[in-house]
């Protein structure tokens, strides 16, 4: 198993509908290679339509290609929509989102939770993550 020093939150700067599938293509577009049945760089997507949903991009055993110069040790979880202004997830896809990464974070004690823009220069993920990690330590107090 790679060490895991971060696990990234992204979204997807696109609209609801946008699949799994659909970041693939664009992925595929910017040259990230086939890995795990898919050129999506995410390891994980919390789609929204038709029913908010988690789907496995690229496995997590696999590096990803998420955030520049931190991929080697770190999953990538996105959220499909574009939350740059001020728009937020539905709350099924938030709680999704949360309870990800604290699973995540069980599985992972050490890796910090960051936001896509603690990382580098972007406005993803556009979610509040001082709240976000907030939610997420509150989900892993309640599932202790």
């Amino acid at each position: 198993m790679r060490k895991i020093k971060y696990i990234v939150v992204h979204h997807t700067a696109s609209g609801e509908e946008t699949t799994l599938e659909d970041v693939s293509l664009w992925h595929k577009a910017r040259g990230f290679s086939r890995v795990s049945g898919t050129n999506a760089g995410y390891h994980y997507l919390i789609e929204a339509s038709p029913k908010p949903t988690i789907r496995l991009g690229r496995s997590p055993d696999r590096t990803g290609a998420h955030a520049r110069n931190y991929n080697t040790g770190s999953i990538g979880c996105a959220i499909v929509g574009s939350f740059e202004d001020g728009s937020v997830p539905s709350p099924e896809q938030y709680r999704l989102a949360v309870q990800l990464v604290a699973d995540l974070s069980r599985q992972h004690p050490e890796a910090a939770i960051k936001g896509h823009s603690e990382l580098g220069s972007t406005q993803c993920p556009g979610i509040d993550m001082v709240a976000f990690r907030q939610a997420v330590q509150e989900c892993l107090q309640c599932h202790r």
